[in-house]
């Protein structure tokens, strides 16, 4: 049991839905698909990809869509708005078909709902794809709203994107503590939603090394 909090803030992948294949980077499929398309080979793609993240950091906060991403790793496809078009509405559909609830999510929003405010922010590199991938799982209803990282420009870690959440909750940034966020990832969920005052909770199997950080190991253990 826990005190109700005026909004409650949810990541996405990883907490609510989760990867069937997740043990595979996800560029993986796109550089098979990059090949297909006689750009380069699977093998080059991935190697200047796992590149082109790892410039950019775990706390880099400025969103690239996919298709810049694309057009960034293999310039190649730069001038190809055909193939760029083909190789995201590709990928995209495939992910689709192999995301799947995490356990027990649907009775957590049961208990939850008519209760509080509740919304997703989620990084992703497609705009208004993560709202696509909540609807077709059936959780798009237990929701007042959904930020992704793609449309704003920002992603999480980044202030800019949380406080656009608590104005979409309708919270004034001095009640921040009267606001809950969820989220499996250390740095963009949990370091950057406390870092405006908003709690924190940790959805995942380990423990933290934070004793002011709540950790939940199931959905069961989010109730009001």
């Amino acid at each position: 049991m826990m005190q109700r909090p005026m909004l409650i803030l949810f990541d996405m992948m990883g907490t609510l839905l989760r990867h069937r294949d997740s043990r595979r980077p996800y560029w993986y499929r796109l550089g098979e698909l990059v090949e297909t398309e006689g750009i380069m080979s699977s093998a080059k793609f991935n190697e200047l990809y796992a590149a082109w993240r790892n410039q950019r950091g775990p706390r880099g906060t400025r969103e690239v869509t996919l298709k810049k991403r694309l057009a960034q790793v293999a310039p190649d496809l730069s001038d190809r708005l055909d193939i760029l078009d083909h190789l995201v509405n590709t990928f995209m559909a495939e992910y689709e078909t192999k995301t799947e609830l995490c356990d027990g999510v649907e009775k957590m929003f049961e208990a939850w709902a008519g209760t509080v405010t509740m919304g997703v922010v989620s990084n992703f590199f497609v705009p208004h794809y993560p709202e696509r991938l909540l609807e077709r799982h059936g959780l798009r209803n237990h929701l007042d709203f959904v930020i992704d990282s793609a449309q704003m420009g920002y992603r999480k870690p980044a202030p800019e994107i949380y406080l656009t959440a608590l104005e979409r909750g309708g919270i004034a940034e001095r009640d921040a503590a009267q606001v809950i966020f969820v989220g499996d990832d250390w740095i963009a969920d949990i370091e950057g939603s406390r870092q405006l005052g908003i709690r924190p909770v940790f959805y995942s199997r380990s423990e933290s090394s934070d004793d002011s950080v709540r950790v939940i190991h199931s959905w069961s253990e989010f109730r009001p």
